[in-house]
């Protein structure tokens, strides 16, 4: 990655070296290794996957700064304490600072929402719900590869933090854990007097929609995908991700679900583009609930190619291409 080719550039050490030299060896975080180091393999925990009989090899990332370090809980508990101002001769109270400014922000935004992921410099949350809902700061950094899975939410404030890792399922899962196990100390210390009920956007009431609004359906595209969007003209709009779920338009001008846990808006940027804006609330048995609000789609444009272009294409169909220069881990 940039921050590892940063790092060896400017401190003359591998990733590795720096890593241990200023974080594991100082916080004695000693079960925190990278693929780089000699450990015994019996020591990591296992590997399964659902249409595999048995263990699988030990997997490994040789892109260290993004996913490439094992830890352990304890050891990332050790390493939160950086982030309550304890981290003397480590990082300094104005470096973790400006780790916790609202990055989110100075970019395009879908505005304040309930929210799990609102970035910071390195955190994937700054502004994090729940805790956001009882005005107590909340971080956190969730980190998936393809079959293992951590996160460590902070409170700074509170001096409190929980990591979960897990061998199997997603950082996400692992989050509303962390979250429950918070929730439930700050209560049982009467930090807060109540654990709040789940939220949603209550059960929708439909009302005529303005015939203008049909003309946000059409093609819509992010960084993963492309879909088409189809709004009647009494007010029903079905995302083709699951053509059973049925948005109905409301007062407010948004599509809400029937069971009220997912709002759409279509909002026109700056820069003159027109978006796809999502807030969902995601409850899991016994874990309690996530939130999200963000940009899910662009609005996507007719593009006509040129008979030159078009020509060119039509010329490619059918061959096979092969990545020949791209380094093999």
């Amino acid at each position: 990655t940039l921050a590892e080719i940063l790092v060896e550039r400017v401190s003359g050490m591998s990733f590795t070296e720096f890593l241990h030299q200023r974080f594991t060896e100082p916080l004695k975080m000693n079960h925190t290794k990278t693929p780089q180091d000699k450990w015994r393999d019996e020591k990591r925990a296992g590997l399964y996957f659902p249409a595999y009989q048995g263990q699988l090899p030990i997997e490994s990332v040789n892109v260290i700064g993004t996913g490439g370090v094992s830890s352990t809980a304890e050891d990332m508990v050790r390493f939160s304490q950086l982030f309550m101002g304890q981290g003397k001769g480590i990082l300094s109270n104005k470096v973790v600072r400006a780790m916790e400014q609202e990055e989110y922000k100075k970019g395009m935004w879908p505005g304040d929402g309930d929210n799990i992921f609102n970035y910071g410099l390195g955190w994937d949350s700054v502004k994090l719900y729940p805790f956001s809902e009882y005005g107590i700061k909340g971080v956190a950094k969730g980190g998936d590869t393809a079959l293992q899975h951590a996160i460590l939410v902070v409170l700074p404030e509170q001096k409190m933090a929980a990591a979960v890792l897990s061998s199997g399922g997603r950082s996400s899962t692992n989050q509303l854990l962390a979250t429950e196990l918070l929730l439930t100390v700050l209560k049982e210390k009467g930090t807060i007097k109540n654990i709040k009920p789940n939220k949603s956007f209550g059960k929708p009431v439909k009302v005529k929609m303005p015939q203008d609004v049909a003309k946000k359906a059409g093609f819509y595209g992010n960084s993963e995908t492309n879909f088409k969007i189809e709004i009647t003209k009494n007010g029903e709009l079905f995302l083709p991700s699951n053509r059973e779920e049925k948005y109905v338009y409301t007062a407010d001008g948004s599509f809400i679900n029937e069971k009220g846990t997912s709002k759409l808006n279509f909002v026109t940027e700056k820069n003159g583009r027109t978006y796809l804006r999502e807030s969902t609330y995601k409850s899991t048995s016994e874990l309690g609930q996530s939130a999200m609000t963000h940009y899910l789609a662009e609005k996507l444009e007719g593009n006509v190619l040129s008979k030159k272009t078009a020509a060119v294409w039509a010329k490619r169909e059918g061959v096979k291409f092969y990545l020949v220069n791209e380094k093999f881990s």
